[in-house]
């Protein structure tokens, strides 16, 4: 399944991309990453910057993603750290913290973070995203994927009630990518504001579940 088109406007701080299973975020993620640093490391190597050079190292680097060696999923060399997309619970966080203090993770760089509530306990998730934030205000550019109700409420309400930027600051600028499914094919829509979403996977599953338990609440009324 593909997507019948994708002209996508990113946001220079923060996207969040939701969507169903098998609609295509991990992938989209994995995607801008290895074309970003297939492009980095192409621009790097000796001599001049060829179409053949660049297209090897983007297929170089696509393989190298798409298609991991012995499943791994990130390496470290010389204080270089490929974060590989994923990682559990609190090891995240380290890995964040490592990619800060090691100077990895700073203004211009940019972050790609797939699902970042997973194994999280939902009382760790307004800490996380206001760290996201944070990082935005470095002048981090971030992607984050993800499946769960707080982690989006979290990233919309910075967004709709932002708080006034320091002096020096510039506010911060919000993405909401949503992917979903139609006739056959991937189909997206973005917008500003969480709420102004017309498809959300989440909300349209609250939403469900909320008039499942109103359902039974009538029938167990009727039985009496």
């Amino acid at each position: 399944m593909i997507f019948a088109n994708l002209d996508v406007e990113f946001s220079p701080n923060i996207n969040v991309i939701s969507g169903e299973n098998s609609t295509g975020k991990t992938a989209l993620i994995k995607l801008l990453y290895s074309v970003l640093k297939g492009f980095a490391e192409a621009c790097t190597v000796k001599g001049d910057l060829t179409k053949d050079k660049l297209e090897t190292a983007l297929v170089d680097k696509l393989q190298g993603v798409f298609r991991p060696d012995n499943n791994a999923v990130g390496k470290s060399q010389t204080r270089k750290f490929e974060m590989g997309l994923v990682s559990e619970g609190y090891r995240k966080i380290a890995t964040i913290m490592y990619l800060i203090l090691s100077g990895s993770l700073s203004k211009n760089a940019v972050l790609f973070w797939d699902e970042p509530e997973t194994n999280m306990n939902p009382k760790m998730i307004r800490p996380l995203v206001d760290a996201i934030i944070e990082l935005a205000k470095m002048g981090v550019q971030v992607f984050v994927t993800t499946h769960d109700y707080f982690v989006q409420q979290c990233f919309n309400m910075a967004a709709m009630y932002p708080s006034l930027p320091k002096k020096g600051e510039n506010a911060i600028k919000y993405n909401f990518l949503s992917l979903y499914k139609e006739e056959d094919c991937l189909q997206y829509e973005q917008k500003e504001y969480l709420s102004d979403l017309t498809h959300n996977a989440v909300m349209e599953e609250f939403d469900s579940l909320y008039d499942r338990k109103q359902e039974l609440i009538l029938l167990l009324n009727q039985k009496k």
